[in-house]
C-alpha cells in the first residue's frame, strides 16, 4: 500500500508548533438581522469545483447588542459568472473597487489576506444581514444573507428607524403638544 505524504513537513514542525490562541465563542446565537462585523480571518483558496474562493470569518462587533459580541459567521464567496453578484456586494460593503479586489489583494505567507487595495484587512468593518439556517447536524448557525453597501441602510434598518420616529411622534402627541398637521383656524 502507498504511504500518505505530507509534503515538506516534519515531526519537528508538529512538535514545535505554537499553542493555539483560538477561543471559541460560547455566547448566544444572534437572531436574524443586520449587524456590524469585523474580520477574524480572510483567506483565498479554491472551492471543491476548483473555482477561486474566499473564506471569511466575521465576528459580531457587539454594537447592536453587546451580548452577541464575537459571535462568528463564515462566508465563502466563490468566483464564478453565476455568483459574481456576491463579489460585487462584498466589494461595495468593503468600499473597494473591483479592480482593487482582483488586482490589489495581498496575502501573507500563510495565505491570509492582509490588504485589499489601500484597505488593511484588520481594519475592515462591514454591515451584513444574517439569517439562521440549520447545519449538517440540524443545529442553527448564522449565514450571510446580504452585505450592506458602505454608508447605506438596509431595509430592516430603515423600517426600525421609521418605527422609532413614529413612536417618538406618538409620544410627543400624548404630552399635549399641538398637532402641526392642521392650522389652528
Amino acid at each position: 500500500m502507498p504511504k500518505v505524504t505530507w509534503g515538506a513537513f516534519s515531526a519537528e514542525d508538529i512538535d514545535n508548533a505554537p499553542e493555539s490562541t483560538f477561543v471559541p465563542y460560547e455566547g448566544p446565537l444572534p437572531p436574524a438581522g443586520v449587524y456590524g462585523w469585523t474580520v477574524g480571518r480572510m483567506t483565498k483558496t479554491t472551492s471543491k469545483a476548483d473555482n477561486p474562493m474566499l473564506v471569511i470569518v466575521w465576528e459580531n462587533d457587539g454594537a447592536k447588542d453587546k451580548k452577541f459580541k464575537g459571535a462568528p459567521v463564515w462566508d465563502r464567496p466563490v468566483m464564478t459568472k453565476q455568483t459574481m453578484f456576491r463579489i460585487r456586494d462584498l466589494c461595495a460593503a468593503l468600499g473597494v473597487t473591483s479592480n482593487d479586489f482582483l488586482n490589489k489583494m495581498v496575502a501573507d505567507e500563510d495565505g491570509n489576506i492582509t490588504k485589499i487595495g489601500k484597505l488593511a484587512v484588520e481594519k475592515i468593518h462591514v454591515k451584513a444581514h444574517v439569517v439562521r439556517k440549520p447545519d449538517n447536524n440540524n443545529e442553527m448557525r448564522l449565514e450571510i444573507g446580504k452585505y450592506i453597501p458602505l454608508g447605506q441602510k438596509s431595509d430592516a434598518e430603515e423600517d426600525e428607524a421609521e418605527a422609532k420616529a413614529d413612536a417618538k411622534a406618538s409620544k410627543k402627541g400624548k404630552k399635549g403638544k399641538k398637532d402641526d398637521a392642521e392650522p389652528p383656524f
